[in-house]
């Protein structure tokens, strides 16, 4: 257990790796050498793997072909910096959210939260079953159902798996009452109520 929530912290820390993460850092550029301390440690010490998409969210998949979906948000307080020789250290919340903070020893700090595989399709899916999302804080989204006038709020858990053969694009509901979202790629989220 205590690995496996070790990995999941590491997976979330991956994400907060942009596109110019290997850039050193210079004024003004947005956590550019905390983000390649990031990448060294989540490679050299965890050996994962990470993928930046267009939108800016980042995948990460561990030793074990666990994969999660994460997007990164400057978090206003500031750290203690971390553990004597650590250069990036991470803390779940432990709410259950799937959010973790990211922390760099220059006291600068990140909040990994879950985020959609594909926002795009979630959006389509959601509006083909009367759905459309109007507002997301945090990785919690606003859905409001057209014919009802009902709004709840749910969020994307942060694993993904492949889906079983044979099952179209889209939203379901299973059986056990399970929200699950099938994106075109065969990966499969699971889409949770916020209580």
């Amino acid at each position: 257990m205590f690995k496996k929530k070790i990995t999941l912290l590491a997976l979330s820390a991956i994400f907060s790796l942009p596109v110019y993460a290997s850039v050193g850092e210079v004024e003004d550029d947005d956590y550019g050498t905390e983000h390649q301390e990031l990448d060294d440690d989540l490679h050299t010490s965890l050996g994962m793997t990470v993928t930046t998409h267009a939108d800016g969210h980042k995948e990460v998949e561990d030793g074990n072909g666990n994969h999660y979906s994460y997007s990164l948000q400057v978090n206003g307080a500031t750290n203690n910096g971390c553990p004597s020789g650590q250069t990036v250290c991470y803390r779940d919340f432990g709410d259950g959210s799937g959010t973790i903070e990211v922390n760099y020893n220059t006291g600068r700090s990140e909040l990994a939260h879950p985020e959609s595989h594909n926002e795009i399709e979630l959006d389509e899916h959601a509006a083909q079953l009367g759905f459309s999302i109007v507002s997301k804080t945090n990785s919690v989204m606003t859905v409001h159902h057209a014919a009802s006038g009902s709004e709840y709020s749910v969020r994307n858990s942060p694993q993904m798996v492949r889906g079983a053969a044979g099952l179209n694009p889209g939203i379901r509901i299973e059986d056990n009452g399970r929200i699950v979202e099938r994106y075109t790629d065969g990966w499969e989220q699971e889409i949770l109520l916020v209580r």
